[in-house]
């Protein structure tokens, strides 16, 4: 069973050698562990999901959702029938044609970032307007609402963390100054670190059946002497 927000309220006032509410509020609290599970996100990027952006007619750019933290594929269509979309960038495009701009509508191929905006090229035509681009994303999470509401986006085993990286905030903001909680707050932040190394790994390796394809490039004399 995965922890709820009040039980990582009540491991990160463990971990502060049971700091209770009279020290630091349940409002304080539960606020610094909203601000924890994002931070933990951040470092470990495991939360992710697809956004959508329904197309309009000769509408190039688009606002990117404030939700979004880092865009990892592209692709455009409905339903089954989706294609790729090739990530670009604004100097590339600048540099292929000064004037690419100005080009004829049409079916987008490509996406590119530039801030809170997603660009696509060509710009979208009518019949193109009538599907959806889907955006593949390193997602930051929703606000932990309520004491039960649980980090669904996080893996029970690791949530933990949460409560970690809630502690070391609270410390920081109630008695960082403080000497003596040195050693202890160093120890506990390098347990964040190990584990959060964990989690990030996990995000980068959890389909054990995929075996990376090694591909040759330069031909056989790339490899002799």
């Amino acid at each position: 069973m995965g922890l709820t927000r009040s039980q990582i309220g009540s491991a990160a006032r463990y971990y502060l050698h049971e700091m209770n509410v009279d020290h630091i509020t349940s409002t304080v609290m539960n606020a610094n562990i909203n601000m924890a599970q994002r931070d933990v996100n951040r470092d470990c990027r495991f939360y992710r999901g697809w956004l959508n952006i329904a197309l309009q007619t000769g509408v190039r750019d688009y606002t990117l959702s404030g939700s979004a933290m880092e865009v990892l594929r592209g692709r455009i269509g409905t339903g089954a029938n989706t294609k790729k979309l090739d990530a670009t960038s604004l100097q590339d495009l600048d540099g292929d044609d000064a004037n690419w701009e100005a080009g004829t509508a049409g079916t987008p191929t490509k996406y590119y970032i530039d801030g809170n905006t997603i660009g696509l090229d060509p710009m979208p035509h009518a019949a193109a307007a009538a599907t959806v681009a889907h955006f593949r994303c390193v997602l930051s999470p929703a606000d932990l609402a309520a004491a039960t509401t649980q980090p669904t986006w996080c893996p029970n085993d690791y949530r933990d963390l949460i409560s970690k990286k809630a502690a070391i905030i609270t410390a920081y903001g109630y008695d960082g100054d403080d000497g003596p909680n040195q050693v202890r707050l160093q120890a506990l932040y390098n347990e964040y670190a190990r584990d959060a190394l964990g989690l990030r790994k996990l995000a980068e390796r959890r389909a054990r059946d995929h075996q990376p394809r090694m591909r040759v490039t330069g031909g056989y004399d790339t490899y002799r002497s």
